[in-house]
């Protein structure tokens, strides 16, 4: 009798040390998920961020006098850093680009026209070179407009002055689908798949006057716009514009949250639970 009970124990201990963690993690998972929302929280979250750096740039450009972000920047001194990153990080035009104007974007924002002086916190931990800049006019900016982090998911969010140029080609700024009360051709950049039931196109261009181009990597941590330099007739065809591992429903901007996509069709792809962020969270 008393080895009976004592086994009786042992298997009790035994079930009580493997479920214990499975259910605590269980009910985290869900308090996190459920009980306070978190994968749409973290999308009006970047929303937000968003909407507070396009305000925060056009009260910059303002201050500045100038019709377009560009102005801000020595177009020979831009495109030098530009190339000089390209080649060092082989990357094409377009992506150099976007991360140099990131970079300064961030820089103004936080820091305003002290971005000029040698040696500042700005240049030194963005990476940001005071002779990018037009001196004249950052001079004329504020000393500090917003304080801005990484997006929910832990990435910098992405900027990119406009409007985009007509000579340029197509905008490469996509909107993943279009609403039914739109009518829009495809370009060199919409994707055109075969589905069982249909063909489905991805990837229509945003409006090529906007002052700036704000987005977010989104759920899947990823960039989701198309990463080549404009001159899309080149590509055999516009999947070749887009990351090589991309999954379907990632093409023509997917899960990418942005300030110009009014119909937010990106929603779809942050709906239902994000496992590997919540146990991420559980576990850090």
């Amino acid at each position: 009798m008393g080895k009976k009970r004592k086994l009786d124990w042992l298997r009790v201990g035994c079930a009580i040390f493997f479920l214990a963690p499975a259910f605590y993690i269980g009910v985290h998972i869900l308090t996190f998920t459920y009980g306070r929302a978190l994968p749409d929280a973290r999308q009006v979250r970047a929303r937000g961020d968003i909407e507070g750096i396009e305000l925060a740039l056009t009260k910059l450009a303002s201050d500045a006098n100038i019709p377009t972000l560009r102005d801000l920047f020595d177009p020979v001194q831009f495109t030098s850093a530009q190339q000089t990153l390209a080649s060092r990080e082989g990357m094409n035009t377009l992506s150099a680009a976007t991360a140099l104007y990131t970079s300064a974007a961030y820089a103004l924002l936080h820091q305003g026209r002290h971005v000029l002086k040698e040696d500042t916190v700005a240049q030194q931990e963005r990476g940001v070179d005071p002779a990018i800049f037009n001196a004249q006019r950052v001079g004329k900016l504020g000393t500090s407009y917003l304080e801005i982090g990484t997006d929910p998911w832990g990435h910098r969010y992405r900027v990119y002055p406009g409007p985009w140029p007509e000579e340029a080609g197509p905008v490469p700024f996509r909107r993943r689908t279009l609403s039914e009360s739109e009518a829009d051709s495809p370009d060199a950049f919409t994707v055109t798949l075969e589905q069982e039931d249909g063909v489905q196109q991805l990837g229509f261009p945003a409006p090529n006057q906007r002052l700036v181009y704000v987005w977010s990597y989104g759920r899947n941590r990823r960039n989701d716009q198309p990463h080549t330099e404009a001159k899309p007739l080149e590509a055999p065809t516009a999947r070749h514009h887009y990351r090589g591992d991309a999954a379907a429903k990632d093409l023509g901007g997917g899960d990418d949250i942005n300030n110009w996509d009014p119909a937010r069709t990106w929603e779809p792809l942050h709906k239902g639970v994000d496992w590997g962020y919540e146990l991420r969270r559980l576990f850090s």
